[in-house]
């Protein structure tokens, strides 16, 4: 503010307030203008206005920092787990997305352990179904783990079967790594199976069992397809009513009929891994994060365990 506007808004106000001899005065700097009158003064500053806004101003937000400290403070222990797990699993999906890995697969390491496990010889599968193993029961200590691993012995080697391991060829497959004459062939009691087929999915097991049933079964013998999207119940009232040579599920429906009692492993000669078939986003029955598990619980089993290390029971893997 130039002194001369200064001067006349001093004029102004005495004026206004007939100061008359009450002193007056102007600093050098022309910035304000002082009025004293009995003791009492009031300067008039033309940054007056802008200091009082940004006074104002930062007690917002000195306001709003003390209430977002507050909601923070009131946050329970479970909330704020629930935002570091949110914060973590986004991490991880950024990772798995930069690296080209499935979040609902295996880690990277660990399947390329697991996917062309199928090929090679019984010590290799050996090797990578213990890493499946422990993936599927983190909870278990090494030893616990060497108990229940799956030894080269219960393996039939498979190396020789030459060319692709399609849905096409799986009974060729399973004839040439049977001992039967006829795989068509039953167990007189029902539920027994000879061989049964491991599948990653209700779709893949729909799709092997489409592929069995015209040549395996009989006027006498079924094929059961044994997988979560029908109820227990009926896929149990099967099994007790049908003779079965082969079935053909996924590992957690297949562990509660075995556990249920409908499913017998009394009789059982083969148990098939479809280990080869790849889904839409190339996953597999070994890369499978949501299936190791299942597929554990099963290969632990005591009552397989026991057939397998007597040589009752062999396990394959297609």
């Amino acid at each position: 503010m130039s002194k001369r506007k200064a001067a006349q808004s001093v004029d102004a106000l005495v004026d206004d307030f007939d100061l008359g001899s009450d002193s007056l005065s102007i600093s050098d700097a022309g910035d304000a203008v002082s009025v004293a009158d009995s003791g009492s003064e009031f300067a008039v500053d033309d940054d007056s206005s802008l200091a009082g806004d940004t006074l104002a101003r930062g007690s917002r937000q000195s306001n709003g920092v003390k209430s977002l400290d507050k909601q923070k403070l009131q946050l329970t222990a479970e909330q704020k787990r629930a935002r570091r797990k949110a914060q973590k699993d986004k991490s991880k999906r950024r990772r798995a997305a930069q690296e080209g890995v499935d979040s609902e697969c295996i880690s990277a390491e660990e399947s390329v352990g697991l996917s062309g496990i199928a090929t090679l010889d019984p010590a290799g599968q050996a090797d990578a179904l213990a890493r499946l193993m422990k993936q599927g029961l983190p909870t278990l200590s090494t030893v616990e783990l060497e108990d229940i691993r799956v030894r080269e012995s219960f393996l039939i080697d498979t190396s020789s079967f030459t060319g692709t391991r399609s849905l096409d060829r799986i009974c060729e497959f399973i004839e040439q790594y049977t001992e039967r004459e006829d795989v068509s062939s039953a167990n007189k009691a029902p539920g027994t199976p000879h061989t049964l087929v491991i599948s990653s999915s209700a779709l893949r097991v729909a799709d092997v069992v489409r592929k069995l049933r015209p040549k395996y079964k009989t006027a006498k013998t079924e094929v059961a397809k044994l997988f979560g999207k029908e109820k227990l119940a009926d896929q149990a009232t099967f099994l007790q009513k049908y003779r079965t040579g082969i079935a053909a599920g996924v590992p957690g429906r297949v562990r509660q009929l075995l556990e249920e009692g409908s499913l017998k492993s009394s009789h059982l000669e083969r148990l098939i891994l479809d280990a080869s078939h790849q889904d839409s986003k190339k996953r597999t029955l070994l890369t499978l994060k949501d299936l190791a598990p299942d597929l554990a619980k099963l290969l632990s089993k005591d009552d397989l365990r026991d057939r397998l290390a007597t040589s009752k029971l062999k396990l394959v893997l297609y």
